[in-house]
């Protein structure tokens, strides 16, 4: 690492020697600093790769030289052509898409990659990859493995992974069936995704890309060990005004970062908000809500609400333009139910809860605790106007109010 001329005589001889052993060594040098380790580590990956590695080392330098210069993506894709002619039979298709992602734009944050799933060294699945079947330590694609599920949802299921290849744990989070199916979803999916994986901010997860395992899709993310906000408020008659100012804030600074990458989350609820042991706050599922958009109804076809009734803005209900307001609104609605233990409307069905909103009549949490702060009831209050124009016009303007000296009065 720190000698460049002896690191690319290294990597000749690795090469020339032929062992697969070598490529997790090798792949470690796409992101060396000096162009020709980088390129004499390209040209013996072309040379090592093999069959049952392909895919893995496909994926890795397709990440390692998307914003390289245009001289090294050129070797990249002809080293990647390489690995695909010695075994075409076998990965032809995962490479070929791998490869075109080089120059693709329409394909761009998509990875392809097999549905090969291999437990105790014997392969079980082949292309065709059941995600609630896998087992602890089972390895899908040569380079995840299993270690366990993690949460269940209407969009997706979510697993625990550990990346073998950079020894990272991360989120792989598994389109339903009827989403992975619908090639509208997807495309949709893969836009959003473009725009929230510029969100780079300490209160977002980081979303890295979307990938295709076989016949199954998913979304790999940060992994983040931590509670929901939903499981400290449930049970609860409020919680303390100052932890509801820290967490508030923090989602406010999160949100700020997102709407300035023309990011709108159109489904902040407490299952969405996590919380870890050291009170740091991080936003999840950016851009999932918003890929079901644009349908003929409020439904999908599947017959999926679409956003979560209890936090949806009138304009989500009606149709309406959606926009950072939205979201204002989505997180009045939370800090009520941070401050009185219950959100403003509830009752009936969907549908019902729906129409509340429209109507926009929800009691002053005064109402339910005579003691709560005036100013920061009023906060609440302007958040969760019906009307866009009446709400705060900005997470920015937001957070400004939350954080006055007047907001504890």
């Amino acid at each position: 690492n720190n000698n460049e001329k002896l690191a690319v005589i290294v990597l000749n001889a690795l090469g020339k020697l032929g062992s697969a052993d070598a490529i997790d060594t090798v792949l470690q040098q796409l992101n060396n600093q000096d162009i020709s380790v980088r390129r004499e580590a390209l040209a013996t990956l072309g040379l090592l790769a093999s069959e049952a590695r392909a895919d893995c080392v496909i994926q890795a330098i397709n990440e390692s030289t998307k914003n390289a210069s245009e001289e090294l993506r050129e070797l990249a894709s002809k080293v990647m052509q390489q690995i695909h002619s010695k075994h075409s039979s076998r990965v032809g298709g995962s490479i070929r898409a791998s490869s075109q992602a080089l120059d693709a734009d329409k394909i761009e944050g998509t990875i392809v990659m097999s549905g090969t799933v291999v437990r105790g060294g014997a392969q079980v699945a082949d292309n065709t990859v059941d995600p609630l079947r896998m087992r602890p330590n089972d390895v899908l694609a040569g380079r995840y493995r299993f270690i366990k599920q993690i949460g269940k949802g209407a969009f997706g299921t979510v697993f625990l992974m550990e990346d073998q290849i950079i020894n990272e744990t991360l989120i792989l989070k598994f389109l339903n069936a009827q989403f992975a199916r619908d090639e509208s979803i997807l495309k949709r999916f893969i836009y959003e995704l473009r725009f929230a994986r510029k969100i780079t901010h300490p209160n977002v997860i980081r979303i890295y890309d979307m990938i295709t395992f076989g016949d199954s899709s998913a979304i790999s993310m940060e992994y983040f060990e931590s509670h929901t906000l939903n499981a400290e408020i449930k049970g609860k008659d409020g919680l303390s005004i100052e932890r509801i100012l820290k967490i508030i804030s923090d989602v406010c600074s999160g949100m700020q970062s997102a709407h300035a990458a023309s990011v709108v989350h159109r489904d902040l609820k407490p299952n969405n908000i996590l919380i870890n042991n050291d009170n740091q706050v991080k936003i999840v599922d950016f851009g999932v809500a918003s890929a079901t958009q644009n349908t003929d109804t409020k439904l999908t076809k599947t017959g999926l609400l679409i956003g979560t009734p209890t936090y949806m803005a009138p304009e989500q209900v009606l149709g309406k333009t959606i926009d950072e307001r939205t979201d204002i609104y989505s997180l009045g609605i939370i800090m009520y139910e941070m401050l009185t233990g219950k959100p403003p409307y509830s009752g009936g069905d969907s549908m019902a809860i729906m129409y509340q909103h429209v109507q926009g009549k929800a009691s002053d949490p005064r109402e339910h605790n005579p003691n709560l702060p005036n100013a920061l009831c009023e906060i609440v209050l302007k958040a969760m106007k019906a009307d866009p124009d009446a709400r705060f016009q900005s997470m920015a303007d937001l957070f400004v109010e939350l954080n006055s000296s007047a907001t504890l009065h």
